[in-house]
């Protein structure tokens, strides 16, 4: 309620107008997000995290294709925004084109050597992925212990 207080009062704040988008697709609304998140890049706002949000809405969707596109459309911004590489691997790798994820999610990592989602996707693609040439059962276990160990252990869901 008081994002849309704070959108009602100025239409153009696109702090708001993000911070609402991102509560729109936590409640499980991607189409209602994607709408703010036009609504803000339509500003003339050009920072990473404006496309990365879009794409995971999009991603959110299914739509993989567009999702990719917010997700380079934020690298091509910002090279060194590693959530848009990570996010890029996730749509690759629902995808099936595993080496472009892989690449991805090893990207988001050498950028932020601490970015857990990266290690856990990329140790969940190394043990599980259905072609045999991108299983790698000891690489799968040291990154996933790497996003253990940054977690303290402490959060399963990764």
């Amino acid at each position: 309620a008081d994002l849309n207080a704070a959108i009602s009062r100025d239409p153009r704040n696109v702090a708001a107008i993000n911070d609402r988008g991102n509560v729109y697709r936590n409640l499980g609304q991607p189409k209602r997000a994607i709408a703010d998140f036009d609504k803000v890049i339509a500003n003339n706002v050009r920072h990473p995290a404006i496309y990365t949000n879009r794409g995971l809405a999009w991603h959110d969707t299914r739509d993989y294709d567009r999702a990719l596109s917010n997700f380079n459309a934020a690298i091509k911004i910002d090279a060194k925004f590693a959530p848009a590489w990570e996010a890029g691997g996730s749509a690759r790798q629902a995808k099936e084109e595993h080496p472009a994820a892989i690449r991805n999610f090893k990207e988001a990592i050498r950028l932020d050597p601490k970015f857990v989602r990266a290690y856990n996707n990329l140790a969940w693609i190394m043990s599980t992925c259905q072609h045999s040439k991108h299983l790698n059962g000891k690489q799968a276990v040291k990154y996933a212990t790497k996003a253990c160990e940054l977690t303290d252990y402490k959060d399963a869901g990764m």
